[in-house]
């Protein structure tokens, strides 16, 4: 919110910080920022996914950057793949209704993996 008196010096304004709900906490000008040009990551990578799958309606999260790997049942051990880059938690229009996405930075591959009741996922810190 802006205050100006007009009877004051024209090239002069207050910037006055929006007011809250009790239930709602202040949000700083680089922190309204910083959603903002998340905001706008999101909108701007949703693009760049739709052109892959054109059912893809919303980018629900994202990491800058993570390798793939594959577990190698013989050996009991993970193997790293040979995809690494951007990861991409989308929403579709279509079933499966959500997808993880791995735009692949190392190769011409990128991987997919859709999330259903039948997807194995456990977090193992720092791994998923």
């Amino acid at each position: 919110q802006t205050v100006h008196d007009p009877q004051e010096d024209p090239t002069h304004k207050i910037e006055m910080p929006p007011k809250k709900n009790q239930d709602q906490r202040y949000t700083s000008p680089l922190e309204a920022q910083r959603n903002a040009t998340k905001g706008q990551t999101f909108a701007m990578n949703l693009t760049v996914l739709r052109r892959m799958d054109p059912t893809i309606a919303e980018v629900v999260d994202m990491a800058g950057h993570v390798v793939v790997y594959n577990f190698d049942t013989r050996s009991q051990a993970w193997a790293k793949s040979d995809v690494e880059g951007s990861l991409f938690c989308v929403r579709r229009t279509v079933p499966p209704a959500h997808r993880v996405i791995v735009l692949n930075r190392s190769g011409m591959d990128n991987y997919e993996l859709d999330i259903t009741a039948d997807a194995l996922i456990q977090p193992e810190s720092p791994y998923l």
